[in-house]
């Protein structure tokens, strides 16, 4: 059975040409320019016609490292500018040749991202350039031990075994240079170009003697980037809250990020004394693009109320946000279950209710005979307004009923399924 594996190269385009054709050319089929047309068709290896992605899967007869780029038919415009470069294992191995023409959004640097999904990732990288004199024997040398990139969550590594690599020295002089990271022994390598076989040098500058520098490769994704000092933070931008209809809704960004597994969401109602975990959001992870992020309150407390975030790293080490208030309405003067809406209704209806404190609380639905249906709302919940979803989709139209149960309130209502 025939291996395959995937090389795909991400652009960022201003706009995209319909008309616009493309074609793989590289060294296991000579170098033709206009011979080997891409696919956004659904067919020839496209995974999915018309989304901007085009494909190509061809035959390599040879094992080992082999070039290549997307052409437009011509030398004249080629992606990347460099070649890019990819690993057979085996003779005659299939590979899916991939451009994407949408709009690169991920957290590195916004230049061609080259990447080859399903083959085996590199695991020996060395960071090279006019710098490792300073270091070792010699400079743009690749295959010096001393600058070995690491994957082992030390030494400015975020996290081990997650295809980020990282190369920090402190023993640099002030002055201006220039860095990319290769694999060991080879110029086969990655730059501010992405994934290419003489990958563009990124330059930096180091503004005092021995001061911090750490160089990160991304081999899932070929992104490099290079931060001074100390690693970058995950660093909080605005913290905000705002009502929302019968919501709290909170707004944030970072600026940056590392190692960020995301952030849990706490409040108090205490006048900050104590706060309780209301819910989580995901984080990016590592990026350098600055990000915004949103959690929706749906149960708020009713009066004012304090919010602050747990910033989670990877490896468990946690920061606190800044402390915000809000006000939110004025307190129900009683419990209510509300009339389902839309009634009857064809199949999903929203069910409204009020709690005037923290109790332990039964929203269920059943049929006429008595059977239970679906049971919505099992638990203790603070005072609020709460609104509910009951998708009827799997039931027969008739009469139905809904029932809401408090320590010390019971209320059933009526409602029609009409299908």
């Amino acid at each position: 059975m025939k291996k395959l594996f995937t090389a795909v190269l991400i652009i960022v385009f201003s706009t995209v040409l319909s008309a616009q054709t493309y074609y793989v050319a590289g060294d296991h089929q000579g170098w033709v320019n206009n011979s080997d047309l891409m696919y956004d068709d659904g067919t020839n290896g496209d995974e999915n016609a018309s989304d901007g992605i085009y494909s190509r899967e061809m035959t390599v007869a040879s094992t080992g490292y082999h070039g290549w780029k997307v052409t437009d038919g011509t030398w004249d415009i080629t992606w990347p500018t460099a070649n890019s470069w990819y690993y057979t294992t085996s003779a005659d191995q299939a590979v899916l040749f991939t451009l994407n023409t949408n709009e690169n959004t991920d957290g590195w640097y916004a230049t061609q991202n080259v990447v080859n999904t399903n083959e085996t990732k590199p695991t020996t990288l060395t960071a090279v350039g006019n710098w490792q004199s300073q270091i070792s024997g010699g400079n743009w040398n690749n295959s010096d031990a001393s600058t070995t990139m690491w994957d082992d969550g030390t030494n400015g590594d975020w996290a081990a075994g997650d295809g980020i690599y990282c190369y920090h020295t402190n023993s640099l002089v002030a002055g201006n240079y220039q860095i990319k990271s290769v694999y060991t022994g080879s110029w086969n390598g990655w730059g501010i170009d992405g994934r290419s076989e003489d990958a563009q040098n990124l330059e930096f500058a180091t503004t005092s003697n021995d001061q911090d520098v750490y160089f990160y490769t991304d081999v899932n994704t070929g992104r490099i980037t290079l931060v001074l000092d100390d690693p970058l933070p995950v660093e909080l931008g605005t913290f905000s809250a705002s009502v929302k209809e019968n919501a709290i809704e909170l707004n944030w960004s970072t600026a940056t990020e590392i190692n960020n597994y995301g952030f849990e969401v706490e409040r108090s109602i205490d006048e900050g004394n104590s706060f309780a975990k209301i819910g989580f959001v995901e984080g990016i992870g590592n990026t350098v693009i600055p990000q915004d992020y949103k959690f929706v309150d749906s149960a708020p407390y009713f009066g004012a109320a304090e919010y602050r975030l747990k910033q989670i790293d990877f490896d468990g080490k946690f920061e606190y946000s800044n402390v915000i208030e809000i006000e939110f309405g004025s307190k129900p003067n009683e419990i209510e279950l509300a009339q389902n809406y839309p009634n009857p209704f064809n199949p999903t209806t929203t069910i409204n209710f009020t709690l005037l404190k923290e109790t332990n609380v039964s929203l269920v639905v059943y049929n006429q005979l008595g059977e239970l249906v679906e049971n919505l709302i099992q638990g203790v919940k603070p005072a609020g307004k709460y609104s509910v979803n009951f998708n009827a989709i799997q039931l027969t139209s008739g009469i139905y009923f809904y029932k809401l149960k408090t320590e010390d309130f019971t209320q059933v209502r009526k409602m029609m399924l009409m299908k």
